[in-house]
This record gives structure tokens, C-alpha cells and sequence, in this order.
């Protein structure tokens, strides 16, 4: 099963004999079987032909609007499949300070354990005092996690762990066209902070389609406040994924010269900067009508740039992984499915705990 992800300006997705066909101006582009799709991502002005909303429909293909530049627009539902048990157990233990403190904190330790191996297999290529100081220090704050007794702490404690993380990531980048100093959003400054920021907007889109495929509402959550239009549950069940899917694959691209600066541009100004800007809803907690910071225009992929990224994204999610819960190996897109029911399982009491996916 694959994603089939169309950005092709103007071009509409139509049926033909079960047979998902991407056309522009009379020319067919691309045709996928449709019983090999389970996700449809539409970048920007994309059209579907009725036949192929209605079998999308019908056959519950998670399919998700967004904009050129990843920023999430919404997704096409069909009728609910009766997971009403599955919420009710989600409402009962998140609703529970104990048990909404247990998710947090697995959330945060799954995040820091695999935040802290991409170090690890840095540390084991290239020998760094300072970056062995950041694993020793990131590890300490994995054990404070373990401890914490206030959700507000466990926030606290994701956000120290971050901040260690993010002033060593740029140590893992060997391609001299490439720097990275800090992590910044909204918009992002630099072409390593802009891969960052779009294929966190792509993870979360499967992410939320995963949390809505075990019957979960994705605006109810544990570590992540609820606020208006977020989704809560989504972005907690994301956080072990982001070094996994994301930081690995963009480290993976840059050292490997897969992009370069010719594929990045500078963001405009006006609507069609806001088109561009995949922005990473659930990040820092600043106001969305804040002011953009101050200081040169923020960084986009370029056409030639976001079609690289999309494919190497989409070949990761591809790639056969290790799950020990289900004792197989599993594509990552069927890992992240895997886990949004293992935590449905824990929701309705039909598994003692959720275990963070925390690869070898």
C-alpha cells in the first residue's frame, strides 16, 4: 500500500476502471491501481472527478488537502465506522490525571529514546566531545521524565530536551552548503529548518489519518494542551516518529547532497507566501495572528526541492522496520497505524500500557 501524492498545479485525480489516473490539460501523468492506495495528499489547486471522490469514500481511503507548501487544509471523511467504545475509553482515561500523565510521559521518553539514537549513530561515525555531552545530558532528562508527577513537568522536560537536541543537529550535517543553528518556525529561516517544518506537516497528516483509522478523536490529548482546530492526540502519538521519519531523512538528504540550495527560494510576501508555508501546527505555542518575526524573509522548498523531499518522504514511510508488538517487520506507515491501536487498545483497557515505538 502507498501513498499517492499529486502537486502537480492544475492536474485532477480521476477514476478509470479502478484505476486512479492523474491528468492535466488532456495528458494522463500518473496511474495507480486504486487497491494499491491507502492515502491520497493533494498539494495546492488539485481537482478530484466524482467517481473518484465516491470511491474514495466508499472505501475509507484517507485522503488530505494541502497546500502547496504542506501547511494541512483538512481531509475528506466518510461515514463514521461506529468506534464510539474506542472514545468513550479515550475520554474515561485521558480524563484521568494519572493515566494522562502515564501517555505524556511514554510519549516524551518514546521521542527522547530515538531523538537520542540518531546522536548515538552520529557519535559512533564521527567522535564528538560535545556531542557525547549532549547524549550523556539528553539521558538524564529521559530519566527525569520517567519521574515527573505534573503533566507541566513532563512539558517542561520535553522542552529541555529539545533544546539540547536541536543545538546538536546541526552537528550531524557534513555538507558544507548546509547550516543549521537553531530550530525555527513560521516561518522557517533556513532550507534545513524548512525540510524540518514540511515533512513534519506531511507526518502529521498520516499520523491523524492513523488516529481516525483506530476510532480515536485526534483533538483529545494528553501532553498537548487542547486548543481550538489542534490536533491533540495526533501530534502526541507524532512525537515518536519525528526523529524517526523526519530528522533521520533530512539528515539523510542533506549529507548526501539529494538537495541543494537551488532548490530552496525565499518566501514572498502577501496570500501567496501563506500557500507556500508549511506550517507545523501544534509547534511552539505562539499565536497564530502573532507578527512574523523580525529579520530577512523566511525559506520555502522550491518546485524542484519539494519533489525530491516528497519522494524521499514517502520512500521512508515505505521502508520494512522492525515492530516489536506485532514481532514483524512492518513498513513505517503501518508502524505508525500500529501504534495509533495500540493506544486504543490501552484507551479501552485491553492493553495493560502504551509502549512508545522505539526502534533497535
Amino acid at each position: 500500500m502507498r501513498t499517492l501524492a499529486i502537486e502537480e498545479q492544475n492536474a485532477r485525480l480521476a477514476l478509470r476502471n479502478e484505476i486512479f489516473t492523474v491528468e492535466k490539460s488532456g495528458a494522463v501523468l500518473a496511474q495507480v491501481r486504486a487497491a494499491e492506495v491507502s492515502q491520497v495528499a493533494l498539494f495546492g489547486s488539485v481537482e478530484l472527478t466524482p467517481a473518484a471522490r465516491a470511491l474514495l469514500l466508499r472505501r475509507g481511503i484517507d485522503t488530505v488537502f494541502l497546500t502547496v507548501g504542506g501547511r494541512y487544509r483538512g481531509r475528506l471523511v466518510g461515514p463514521a465506522h461506529g468506534a464510539v467504545g474506542v472514545r468513550i475509553g479515550q475520554y474515561r482515561r485521558l480524563m484521568q490525571v494519572e493515566d494522562s500523565l502515564t501517555a505524556a510521559r511514554e510519549c516524551v521518553r518514546g521521542k527522547i529514546v530515538n531523538q537520542r539514537r540518531l546522536m548515538l549513530r552520529a557519535q559512533n561515525r564521527r567522535p564528538d566531545p560535545a556531542r557525547a555531552g549532549t547524549i550523556v545530558r539528553m539521558d538524564a532528562v529521559r530519566r527525569a521524565v520517567e519521574r515527573a508527577r505534573e503533566i507541566d513537568e513532563v512539558r517542561g522536560l520535553e522542552g529541555a530536551a529539545s533544546a539540547l537536541y536541536f543545538q546538536a543537529f546541526g552537528g550531524l550535517l557534513i555538507n558544507p552548503e548546509f547550516t543549521f543553528t537553531d530550530r525555527n518556525r513560521r516561518p522557517p529561516r533556513d532550507p534545513v529548518n524548512a525540510m524540518l517544518s514540511f515533512c513534519y506537516a506531511l507526518l502529521l497528516s498520516l499520523v491523524e489519518g492513523a488516529v481516525y483509522r483506530a476510532g480515536l478523536d485526534p483533538h483529545f490529548g494528553a501532553l498537548h494542551a487542547p486548543r481550538h482546530g489542534v490536533p491533540a492526540l495526533a501530534l502526541d502519538l507524532m512525537e515518536e516518529f519525528r526523529p524517526v521519519a523526519v530528522d533521520s531523512l533530512v539528515v539523510e538528504l542533506v549529507n548526501r547532497g539529494s538537495v541543494g540550495p537551488a532548490d530552496f527560494a525565499r518566501l514572498p510576501t502577501g496570500p501567496e507566501a501563506e500557500e507556500l508555508l508549511a506550517d507545523e501546527v501544534g509547534g511552539p505555542p505562539e499565536s497564530r495572528d502573532a507578527p512574523p518575526p523580525k529579520g530577512p524573509p523566511g525559506v520555502h522548498l522550491a518546485e524542484t526541492g519539494r519533489r525530491i523531499v516528497l519522494r524521499a518522504f514517502y520512500a521512508r514511510m515505505r521502508r520494512r522496520a522492525y515492530h516489536p508488538g506485532r514481532d514483524q517487520r512492518l513498513s513505517l506507515s503501518q508502524i505508525i497505524v500500529e501504534q495509533a491501536y495500540a493506544f486504543a487498545r490501552w484507551c479501552e483497557g485491553r492493553s495493560p500500557a502504551y509502549r512508545a515505538y522505539t526502534p533497535r
